[in-house]
């Protein structure tokens, strides 16, 4: 019995390919589990994801001015889960940048 209970606690502190102990995803989740139960919460997912870019620096040469290009995106998907993990709302959104100038 100690040794079932030795291999019990070691795979519970190993670190998983998440980079995270096993034990550490359990009491996350029930902490979660104790805000869903106050009143009207909810949980929201969200999945990101970056669009690959680049950085542009226009040099005039005839003035001492420069402009910085970038160009990229993101796109993000959300659900929107009420307290019994019912789908109260999902979707994508998309942005562009489109070679605007930085602003800073």
């Amino acid at each position: 019995m100690a040794t079932t209970f030795n291999t019990f606690q070691t795979s519970l502190m190993a670190i998983t390919n998440t980079g995270a102990a096993a034990i550490t995803a359990i009491l996350r989740a029930e902490k979660l589990m104790d805000q869903v139960k106050t009143a009207d919460a909810s949980i929201l997912l969200v999945k990101t994801s970056v669009l690959g870019g680049s950085v542009v620096t226009r040099v005039n040469l005839f003035s001492t001015t420069s402009h910085l290009l970038y160009t990229g995106g993101a796109i993000v998907n959300y659900t929107l889960f009420d307290p019994n993990g019912k789908m109260i709302a999902s979707g994508v959104v998309s942005g562009d940048t489109a070679e605007k100038p930085a602003s800073f």
